[in-house]
């Protein structure tokens, strides 16, 4: 059946040049997205930018390019980092770096390319590719405008480029999200580029620091995003294992597994809550034991945010995107590091975490400012939003399973208070996940902790090849996992506007 979609393929949500949130209507269209279909492809103009390259970047590349006179089989534009410097030297005469200085651009970047006289690159190309997306290395739709501003190619005009009215910013900044986490000094704060830059450095960091003891094992407990995922999976060094306890709420089994890694035990790591199921782990007592074999502990709490859940005094180090929640407009790609500073490697871990973080470019830095002063307010309206929406899913005989902060034993030891909740649900229907995802009338794709609901059938677009994979053997058949969960971002629409949508759309399927 085709159903009159109130939002259309691709369309930016909010409606501005920076929005990270492109729709995707129909299933059909979910399927079409993950195998690179065209019509999808030519359709996304705009989202994460790991995914996505967006129209002023790609306007910017070319421009470049030109001025350059190069001919190209690949080139792309990335931030300024030294150890990225030396990691695309590091691959040879195939990869090759232009430093484009502020006078040339108006923003210092690099741009990165393969020469089109090279020949096949194919598969130099998909790893610089994966690489780019794992690391969040790129540079911003709001670099991109200020460098084509400055090139005479935009006149959007864009905000002020005051260096006192920035380092206010990053100070208003700093401190919100010190406060928010319960630490002492800003210093102990790193704002970066994204979120996945934020994990990418954090991870840099931590294995720095404990390969230089000969600790190579690496745990990661229950799902975790897919970049994340894939950066413990590939770039750790030869000598390094990862090993996988998905059954986060088993604690015992947790720890006789660290124990059993003893003097080899290098980092733990973990999404609190956990994304999409929203568990919450015994931090304490999987922290005691990390720290007692003299392992490190990396917690992200993106899913419920700093906002709602108290991580910070188990980590060692915190990892977050502020994207959600913070960035509750959807139009902002940042994230941050947070070290402990009662944590006995802090500053080993911060100097490394240094080295490797892309800093929050100005303008994002301006943006993330404005959003921070009105976020709580959003996330107390998407708390109590969830909080109800939850109680109606749960009563609704077509339902068959609700994930929620609030369905866990230990959520009022790690929640900061009664009301903590975050934006996010996963159901499983007894019914056809297509049929309700494409009538349903909510923003669809990625992201969540935005002021607008956004559904997202979460294994189509995180883990494809997982949901592809129908054996017996198959990852989610091992684990008892619906393929055809959903995700909600419940936002701050009025909740009885949301409900009557999902009551609704539930009695059609």
């Amino acid at each position: 059946m085709s159903l009159k979609q109130k939002y259309a393929l691709g369309e930016p949500v909010p409606n501005n040049p920076h929005a990270v949130v492109s729709n995707v209507p129909t299933l059909e269209d979910v399927c079409a997205y993950e195998e690179k279909a065209d019509y999808v492809v030519s359709a996304m103009k705009q989202g994460y930018p790991r995914f996505v390259q967006h129209a002023w970047v790609n306007q910017l590349i070319e421009s470049v390019v030109k001025s350059f006179a190069l001919e190209v089989s690949y080139a792309v534009l990335l931030q300024k980092n030294q150890q990225l410097e030396s990691f695309f030297n590091s691959l040879g005469e195939g990869v090759r770096c232009l430093p484009l200085s502020e006078a040339t651009v108006g923003v210092p970047m690099d741009l990165i390319y393969i020469n089109a006289s090279d020949g096949d690159k194919t598969s130099l190309i998909r790893a610089l590719k994966l690489f780019i997306q794992h690391t969040g290395c790129l540079i911003s739709s709001r670099m991109a405008e200020k460098a084509l501003n400055h090139l005479g190619e935009l006149q959007t005009g864009g905000a002020e480029m005051d260096a006192s009215r920035i380092e206010r910013a990053r100070c208003e900044a700093q401190n919100r999200l010190a406060e928010l986490s319960s630490v002492e000094s800003t210093e102990s704060v790193l704002l970066t580029s994204s979120g996945m830059n934020a994990f990418y450095s954090a991870f840099k960091a931590m294995q720095a620091t404990q390969l230089a003891r000969g600790r190579s094992q690496w745990l990661q407990l229950g799902w975790v995003y897919v970049d994340s995922g894939s950066i413990l999976q590939k770039f750790l060094s030869p000598e390094e294992t990862l090993s996988v306890h998905y059954d986060i709420l088993d604690t015992r089994a947790i720890l006789k597994k660290i124990e059993a890694m003893g003097d080899d035990l290098s980092v733990v790591v973990l999404e609190c809550p956990t994304n999409p199921f929203c568990q919450i782990a015994d931090l304490k007592l999987i922290a005691e034991c990390v720290h007692r074999h003299g392992g490190l502990l990396l917690i992200d709490p993106s899913i419920a945010s700093l906002y709602n859940i108290d991580c910070l005094p188990y980590a060692d180090v915190l990892v977050t995107s502020l994207t959600k929640y913070s960035g509750h407009t959807g139009d902002i790609m940042a994230g941050a590091v947070i070290f402990n500073e009662a944590a006995a490697d802090y500053s080993i871990l911060k100097k490394h975490g240094l080295e490797y973080a892309l800093p929050l470019y100005d303008l994002d830095m301006l943006a993330l400012k404005d959003t921070l002063q009105s976020a709580e307010s959003y996330v107390q309206t998407m708390n109590a939003n969830g909080r109800q929406l939850t109680d109606f899913l749960k009563a609704h005989p077509k339902v068959k399973k609700v994930f929620a902060v609030q369905e866990n034993a230990h959520r009022k030891k790690y929640l900061k208070h009664e009301q903590a909740f975050g934006s996010i649900i996963s159901i499983e229907l007894y019914e056809s996940i297509e049929t309700f995802y494409d009538a349903i009338q909510f923003v669809k794709g990625p992201s969540f902790g935005t002021q607008f609901t956004i559904i997202c059938p979460y294994f189509y677009l995180a883990h494809y090849d997982l949901v592809e994979d129908k054996s017996a053997s198959g990852l989610l058949n091992q684990l008892g996992i619906d393929r055809n969960l959903i995700r909600i971002s419940v936002g701050c629409e009025p909740i009885e506007d949301i409900i009557a949508e999902f009551s609704r759309v539930l009695e059609l399927i």
